[in-house]
């Protein structure tokens, strides 16, 4: 099966620090190893918690946790950056729920605003007809 032979691939994979350039590990992952996967990897060799890891490949972010190397890497030139988050796990965790609770009352918001925009004009323009003169 020759997807079965496409996944035993094996990928030379060099990781620096994002900002200096600085090697620290090289690695060799399976093409079908996750970005999540990658992360534990860098965790058991350089210990930085899987977590803190933001990885870049050519300017972007490694943002799917899913996705194989194989669909995120330039395999030509397998190079990865690490930058490091600066922040406690829960203090992200709280930021998380924060943001989606936000998100999620932003629409209720703006229809209750558009709603009180419009009945207040309705009223606006009952007072109108009701102080205008009546012709008799």
């Amino acid at each position: 099966d020759l997807s079965f032979l496409q996944s035993l691939r094996m990928v030379q994979l060099r990781v620096t620090r994002a900002l200096s350039g600085e090697s620290l590990c090289e690695l060799s992952a399976a093409e079908d190893t996750t970005v999540l996967q990658l992360k534990e990897l860098i965790q058991e060799q350089v210990g930085i918690p899987w977590h803190d890891q933001r990885l870049l490949c050519d300017g972007s972010e490694l943002k799917k946790r899913g996705a194989t190397l194989g669909e995120v890497l330039n395999l030509s030139r397998p190079e990865v950056a690490l930058m490091i988050r600066q922040y406690e796990r829960k203090e992200m965790q709280a930021a998380w729920l924060i943001e989606g609770i936000w998100k999620r009352n932003r629409r209720h918001y703006q229809e209750r605003l558009a709603a009180d925009r419009i009945a207040g004009f309705w009223r606006r323009w009952r007072r109108r007809l009701q102080e205008a003169p009546r012709d008799q």
